[in-house]
């Protein structure tokens, strides 16, 4: 019975993680995204250097993509299209970043989210009664620590299950990858019920693009 329930476990999870998109980015200064498979079909958009987009299906020498970045960038939201695939480079790929110059904290709190409306779109909502969000966000950049705006985290919830700080500085939930002067921290989130995942992009002491992948 147990080696059952155990295969059942293992089926379902295998299942939500087939689910997750890869983030990719590209290394030219901009490429363009046309709405099929060739270049003969429409240009839908243009993708610029390090710009964060999730491929949707990649299985020829065309990409499907989605540019999803919450309106925290100046470029497209919610767009779909298609690139050459030799053209991308995944953001797991890219050289992993150790120095410390750059890391993330959060300062977490439980909720009642019963006593509010949480709005038409938030991450990290699925069964629980009372839930986690983040009061502070921190960005420390080299020997400076910036406080963030509202604007990245009002929205995401249980990425963290206990109260207080939460910092990416030895924590398994994050990655930090670099390209040139450009920084992504991947950050694994979960609210009980299902995974999301969160690519920050920073440059200059900024962010300037989040990716929400819901898994």
């Amino acid at each position: 019975m147990k080696k059952y329930l155990f295969f059942l476990l293992w089926i379902f999870q295998m299942t939500l993680y087939a689910q997750k998109q890869d983030e990719a980015i590209i290394l030219e200064d901009k490429e363009i995204v046309y709405s099929k498979p060739s270049i003969k079909s429409k240009i839908e958009f243009t993708l610029h250097k390090n710009e964060v987009f999730l491929i949707i299906e990649d299985n020829s020498d065309w990409v499907e993509i989605e540019i999803n970045s919450d309106k925290l960038s100046k470029n497209h939201n919610n767009i779909t299209g298609f690139i050459s695939k030799s053209k991308i480079h995944l953001v797991d790929n890219l050289q992993i970043d150790s120095s410390e110059d750059v890391s993330l904290s959060f300062r977490i709190v439980k909720v009642d989210l019963s006593r509010g409306n949480i709005g038409n779109k938030k991450y990290g909502i699925k069964i629980l009664d009372s839930s986690f969000s983040i009061e502070k966000m921190f960005l420390k950049w080299k020997d400076k620590l910036i406080e963030q705006d509202q604007k990245f985290f009002n929205d995401i919830y249980n990425i963290s299950f206990e109260e207080g700080n939460y910092p990416n500085a030895i924590n398994d939930k994050f990655s930090i990858y670099k390209s040139d002067d450009v920084y992504f921290i991947k950050q694994k989130c979960g609210d009980g019920a299902g995974f999301y995942e969160i690519t920050w992009v920073v440059k200059d002491g900024k962010i300037i693009q989040r990716v929400i992948d819901e898994i």
